[in-house]
């Protein structure tokens, strides 16, 4: 959500802190960007980790404390 960050940090980055940083990149985000030096083992590699911890988490000993899972996927490449 990068674009939106943008336009709100142009509106109101000048009354709050949370819109400090340029941009909403972080080092510890999971992304496959070759220009970040994140390529296809990194983002493999990271997504399974998730899946483990995943799976872990909804073992049914620790069902009754199991998070709310989000995953999102984006593509760059036009799809014509």
């Amino acid at each position: 959500m990068d674009f939106c960050y943008v336009w709100l940090r142009r509106l109101v980055g000048h009354r709050t802190a949370a819109f400090e940083k340029a941009s909403t990149r972080n080092p510890q985000e999971l992304t496959g960007n070759e220009d970040m030096g994140r390529g296809l083992d990194h983002f493999t590699e990271g997504l399974s980790t998730v899946f483990q911890r995943m799976a872990n988490a909804l073992s049914p000993a620790r069902l009754s404390l199991s998070p709310i899972i989000t995953m999102t996927q984006e593509h760059t490449t036009l799809l014509l």
